[in-house]
């Protein structure tokens, strides 16, 4: 999946095409093309609409806007085929033929949110933040008009599978873990592993390796050999301030304080 992140475009017309993003190749290759809204006009007391936009290969899609100065949006582009591999299951190409216009999907449009700030600010969030954020959206667009009451509920790791994912994560804290090498460990597709971690902890495979990070950040802080830039380089985090924010969301405190108010 390729996604770019969109700057604001002038009102009051605007248009964008999938035929230049979306293409079609050998072996039956198919990419599709996702606009998503991410967020409203600048102005303070705006209501209008957020919709998300699915146009498959070679569709133009056009828009016009009236007494809107700027929109912003992210677009992304689905080469299916490839997906396959990520979902652990087949992919129903004709179902992928359907334009869906207009619409808007409440999760979608969060996951797409996430992964547009993701693009703006890239190493923000660990590499397992971005995988599982891909694969959410991808499943939220394919089931997409589903009741997920009736969606075959996800089973749990296996007990090995389970602690070699755990000790995998554990052991490359500093140097990134992604989707992909935990379901290649584990015997899975990278979405069947997303969602069967998940049932197995509560947490999603990044939120597990986030907290490891934080407790490993508490233990070098309590032996005090290394300073809040060191401690944040070795536990993964890309820089000292990133490593404040992580730390300061969970423990509540920011890490400085919280050493030293240990040692009081």
């Amino acid at each position: 999946m390729r996604t770019s992140a969109c700057p604001d475009v002038a009102a009051p017309f605007c248009q964008a095409t999938s035929t230049a993003a979306a293409k079609r190749g050998g072996a039956g290759a198919t990419t599709a093309y996702v606009k998503v809204l991410v967020c409203r006009p600048p102005q303070s007391n705006w209501s209008g609409p957020q919709h998300i936009d699915y146009a498959p290969v070679g569709m133009r899609v056009w828009g016009y806007t009236n007494n809107v100065r700027s929109v912003r949006g992210v677009d992304f582009a689905f080469d299916f085929p490839s997906l396959e591999s990520i979902l652990g299951e087949s992919i129903d190409l004709q179902q992928t033929e359907t334009p869906r216009l207009q619409f808007f999907d409440e999760r979608i449009f969060r996951i797409g949110s996430l992964l547009a700030a993701e693009c703006t600010h890239p190493g923000e969030h660990s590499d397992l933040y971005g995988d599982s954020l891909v694969t959410a959206l991808v499943i939220g667009f394919l089931r997409f008009g589903r009741d997920r009451a009736q969606e075959k509920k996800q089973g749990t790791l296996a007990p090995w599978q389970l602690h070699r994912a755990k000790e995998f994560m554990e052991a490359n804290l500093s140097t990134g873990v992604q989707l992909r090498d935990l379901a290649e460990i584990t015997r899975l597709s990278q979405s069947q592993f997303g969602r069967a971690f998940k049932a197995s902890t509560g947490l999603a495979p990044h939120q597990w390796q986030m907290n490891l990070r934080i407790n490993r950040a508490q233990q070098l802080l309590l032996d005090g050999e290394l300073s809040l830039a060191q401690i944040a380089l070795v536990t993964g985090f890309s820089e000292q301030s990133h490593f404040t924010r992580a730390f300061r969301s969970i423990v509540g405190v920011s890490p400085g304080f919280w050493r030293r108010d240990r040692r009081s």
